[in-house]
């Protein structure tokens, strides 16, 4: 463990004194302020949901007719909009570098070659993304959005076929988080594609 690891039990007080409105907390001699926390409560709970695929399959809508997912299963969230500041900076960040070195990790990664050619992945496609670019008919989308407390973290991205899936969930969210204001949390269902590309069979 490194120094600036957290045990289970200091995880366990981090998401507690979250909950009852704690502003910081020592260790180590270090105060951390509760806008640090909240950040280490976002990742705390994406770690969770990444390992978890519970929940019903995802049946979302487009153009009034409904679409179903396969194998994208709802997660229970707590969804807070994020401050628009930082959510402009991250998503700065995820334009200005960040897609295109997730796409040049996806188009390098040797274990991956099987999973593009089911996916349907051309060799044009590749080479698109060896430079850093999307293939055409794909978005690069957050699992977690960055709205709420998604990262630009390569786990938390998956490059995703725009019609009708990436639609879908774009149009999912909007439904689901329209009504909140920034700093409101709203429980919902949360659709989550696993994985780094969806689908993953061209036929689906």
């Amino acid at each position: 463990m490194t120094g600036n690891e957290l045990t289970s039990m200091q995880s366990f007080s981090i998401l507690a004194g979250m909950a009852t409105g704690m502003v910081g907390y020592k260790s180590r001699g270090r105060i951390y302020q509760k806008s640090y926390l909240e950040k280490v409560e976002a990742n705390l709970k994406n770690n969770d949901i990444y390992k978890v695929n519970k929940g019903k399959e995802h049946v979302g809508t487009l153009k009034k007719q409904e679409v179903r997912l396969p194998d994208v299963f709802e997660q229970s969230v707590n969804y807070t909009k994020r401050d628009r500041v930082e959510f402009n900076t991250l998503r700065k960040e995820f334009d200005n570098g960040v897609r295109s070195k997730f796409l040049k990790s996806l188009a390098n990664d040797n274990s991956l070659v099987g999973t593009f050619e089911k996916a349907g992945l051309s060799a044009q496609d590749i080479k698109k993304m060896e430079a850093g670019k999307v293939p055409t008919g794909y978005q690069v989308h957050h699992k977690l959005p960055l709205d709420d407390g998604g990262t630009n973290d390569f786990k938390n991205l998956i490059l995703i076929k725009n019609d009708p899936f990436h639609k879908v969930l774009t149009n999912t969210q909007k439904t689901l988080t329209k009504d909140l204001n920034v700093g409101e949390t709203k429980k919902v269902d949360w659709p989550i594609p696993k994985g780094s590309i969806y689908p993953p069979n061209k036929e689906d």
